[in-house]
Parts: structure tokens; C-alpha cells; sequence
């Protein structure tokens, strides 16, 4: 009889498990156009066009606010960034929010 630790089983034994598929997070691109959402009115959607991205900046032209640089934040759906101050009502962008 043998002593030792047993014999580990290969890298293919046992049933296979498939990690779920998580797509690439959302990010700021020059030259395309999000919308932004205010919190008091769910209908009121504000359009903003990226002009230039550096990585941790984007310059964004605000419809109505004229040109603002923010810092980008990441997010759970992508990255994050507030063009109008940071306070309790204020809107917020999101890479995800492309427009069509």
C-alpha cells in the first residue's frame, strides 16, 4: 500500500462549468453623442457630444450648457461622469447611453 497524499485528478475530470459571458464595459468615444437624464424629470433628456477624451478626462459640449472637461469615473454598466456639479439632483452621463 502506498502513503502519500492521492493522486490529484486531471484538469478535465469532473463536469465542465461555463463562465458567463460579460461584455466589455461601456467608454466615452470622441466624436459620439450620449444623453443625458435629470433626475426630477424622467421625460427631460439632455444630448452631449464628446469632443476630446484623454483617460481619466472627457470634453463634452452640453446642449444648452455649452462646453465642459469632467472627470470620468468607472461604473458597473461602464463609466460615469457629471457635466453640471455634483450635487443632489444633479444629471448624469453614461457611456452606456449612446444615441442612436
Amino acid at each position: 500500500m502506498l502513503s502519500g497524499p492521492p493522486e490529484s485528478p486531471g484538469p478535465l475530470a469532473g463536469p465542465l462549468t461555463l463562465t458567463p459571458f460579460k461584455p466589455m464595459p461601456a467608454t466615452f468615444t470622441p466624436g459620439q453623442t450620449y444623453k443625458m437624464l435629470w433626475v426630477g424629470d424622467a421625460d427631460a433628456v439632455t444630448l452631449c457630444k464628446v469632443l476630446k477624451r484623454t483617460a481619466k478626462f472627457v470634453t463634452l459640449d452640453v446642449e444648452g450648457f455649452g462646453v465642459q472637461r469632467v472627470a470620468v469615473k468607472p461604473c458597473s454598466n461602464g463609466e460615469i461622469c457629471s457635466p453640471l456639479g455634483r450635487y443632489s439632483m444633479a444629471p448624469c452621463l453614461m457611456a452606456h447611453r449612446l444615441v442612436d
